[in-house]
């Protein structure tokens, strides 16, 4: 989204980051930023086994995280294609 508004080059992991950027382009995306911000925190901890500071990811981040995390993605992807009229 952030590329089909001709921005050059876009880097960075964090969702809100993101999603603040392309607020810029349309506001929906800056309230969208705010419900997916928690994404973040599942960067390195979900992927690294160290990444927490005791146990392991399985141990943490359980099916309720998997489905929560999931349904804040299904919500920005129909955002994504609501504004590229897909």
């Amino acid at each position: 989204m952030i590329y089909f508004n001709k921005e050059d080059l876009v880097l960075g992991y964090s969702v809100k980051k993101l999603a603040d950027w392309a607020g810029t382009f349309d506001n929906r995306f800056t309230k969208l930023g705010e419900e997916v911000s928690i994404l973040d925190s599942y960067y390195i901890p979900t992927r690294d086994p160290n990444g927490l500071p005791e146990g392991i990811p399985a141990e943490v981040f359980n099916k309720k995280a998997a489905k929560d995390a999931s349904d804040l993605a299904e919500t920005t992807i129909k955002i994504v294609k609501s504004y590229l009229n897909f």
